[in-house]
């Protein structure tokens, strides 16, 4: 299990170089004199996006070089090559989070300002990584991709829906601050994760190598 960890993580090191540096730049740079609510949703959609892609393209990698017909003839059962990815990609939203907590407190930003923020990024990042990881386990890396987009069209278009007629509450207020809500999105987004896990481990094991 460590083995294949280490594999994945040796996989994602170009790409945690990548979003290391664009995640100074965006804090640094383009959100210099910026407010931390600014700061803090320009790192959260780029969290977001990133680890939604993250976990497809190392699975693409696996693909394009046949590990799975590789691994078989090695001492690890499908489940830990599934368990693996999923623990390399919460692994990698900490760390984010662990890097953008460290590039506020030296900006002389507050963790308190930002803890809840941070609780709902954490959740959303992990839910959409593993809903398109489950989805690529089942229907394969590309047509992941369009559907995963294409539920992504179909979230936004019920959400405008949704919220069309309620445009004079404050998001903010209503939605971000209360801690409730936060504790409510790690939950809700821990249960996601262990949910498409245990689909994705069922779907690999019935997958043709």
């Amino acid at each position: 299990m460590i083995g294949l960890i280490k594999k994945d993580f040796l996989m994602a090191k170009k790409q945690l170089l990548i979003v290391t540096i664009l995640m100074v730049f965006y804090c640094v740079v383009l959100g210099n004199g910026k407010s931390a609510d600014y700061q803090l949703g320009m790192f959260s959609g780029y969290l977001v996006a990133f680890m939604s892609i993250l976990p497809i393209t190392m699975l693409a990698y696996d693909e394009k070089n046949k590990w799975g017909k590789y691994a078989s003839a090695l001492p690890v059962s499908r489940n830990q090559q599934v368990i693996s990815k999923y623990i390399i990609m919460i692994v990698l939203v900490l760390l984010a989070i662990i890097i953008f907590t460290v590039l506020t407190i030296i900006t002389g930003g507050s963790i308190e300002d930002i803890s809840t923020q941070m609780s709902i990024t954490f959740a959303t990042a992990i839910i959409m990584s593993s809903i398109i990881l489950t989805l690529a386990y089942k229907f394969g890396t590309s047509k992941a991709r369009f559907v995963f987009f294409g539920l992504i069209f179909v979230i936004m278009l019920v959400m405008a829906k949704v919220l069309a007629g309620n445009t004079d509450i404050d998001m903010t207020k209503e939605f971000v601050q209360p801690h409730g809500f936060a504790i409510m999105c790690v939950v809700f987004g821990s249960l996601v994760y262990i949910s498409c896990c245990c689909l994705s481990m069922y779907l690999y094991s019935k997958k043709d190598l």
